[in-house]
């Protein structure tokens, strides 16, 4: 068993999103990019809040190890692609007050709502 499967990515996700006045920062919102900052690095663990306009989102990527993201605002999708070249083959509803374990392989995070959105991730074992 490896350190980031024994580490519980969506609880401290939902742990983070349920004390935001212990973030150092307030959330801001940025024009052309989204905004992140890193809330904790430990060597465990890495906690980021990320805000999102609409329209803004992740290109496709992929995480070496576990991760989570808890929506505090608004709404996000998840869209998951197998393969470098392929179709989003399934796509996740990420709704305000929940979260989720992240997709392993290839995904894209976007807010594809009106609306703002805040959201708190979280991913172990990256080192």
């Amino acid at each position: 068993m490896t350190s980031a499967s024994r580490i519980d990515c969506l609880a401290i996700a939902h742990r983070f999103a349920a004390e935001p006045y212990e973030w150092p920062v307030a959330p801001r919102f940025r024009p052309g990019r989204r905004w992140s900052v890193r809330l904790v690095d430990l060597p465990e663990y890495e906690v980021w809040l990320t805000t999102w306009l609409p329209g803004q989102g992740t290109h496709f990527h992929a995480h070496d190890g576990a991760g989570a993201v808890h929506v505090m605002r608004g709404e996000l999708v998840e869209l998951v692609q197998p393969h470098d070249d392929g179709e989003p083959a399934a796509i996740h509803q990420l709704r305000s007050g929940f979260g989720r374990l992240l997709t392993p392989g290839r995904h894209r995070i976007v807010n594809q709502r009106p609306f703002v959105a805040v959201s708190v991730h979280v991913l172990a074992g990256l080192a």
